[in-house]
């Protein structure tokens, strides 16, 4: 005798969308800002790094072990969704694509939210000062940094570092 059920499945999580996803002006305004921080961030760090790995040293012009040419990544120690170290440049470092992937985020495959204990062995070892800084940050309640004084803070060591 099969079997049956007396009442109907709900599908309710599988209702389609109707339309875009309707997002109201300040959370547009709020995502505009993040990206343009992120860009900025992004352009200090690789000019920080002169971009070449901080791990490896594959830089621009050199050639990955497939024979392209190496991509390279914009990666944090401390994971983005923290607002606080988001644009810290002591959060932030040039990897390459197999770096990142490869050796930073192997802990990411393991379901965990920070990097692997050999990789932040290897953080603490090479950037002993940013590592401190950053262990302080973590614990730190102040409030949340205004993204125009981080913008001209981002601004200012662009014009720093490309001198």
């Amino acid at each position: 005798m099969p079997l049956s059920r007396k009442t109907p499945l709900r599908r309710t999580a599988f209702k389609r969308r109707r339309g875009p996803i309707k997002a109201s002006p300040k959370t547009l305004e709020k995502r505009i800002r993040e990206k343009m921080l992120d860009d900025l961030c992004r352009e200090v760090t690789f000019l920080r790094d002169r971009h070449t790995c901080v791990r490896c040293g594959r830089g621009l012009l050199d050639l990955n072990k497939f024979g392209k040419p190496t991509v390279l990544h914009w990666a944090h120690v401390i994971t983005r969704r923290i607002r606080r170290t988001r644009w810290r440049l002591e959060n932030v470092m040039t990897l390459c694509e197999g770096c990142h992937f490869g050796f930073w985020h192997r802990a990411k495959i393991r379901m965990q939210d920070w990097p692997d204990q050999k990789a932040m062995e290897w953080f603490e070892m090479k950037f002993t000062d940013r590592y401190a800084m950053l262990r302080l940050m973590q614990n730190d309640r102040s409030p949340l940094p205004d993204a125009t004084l981080v913008r001209m803070y981002l601004e200012h060591e662009r014009r720093r570092l490309a001198a």
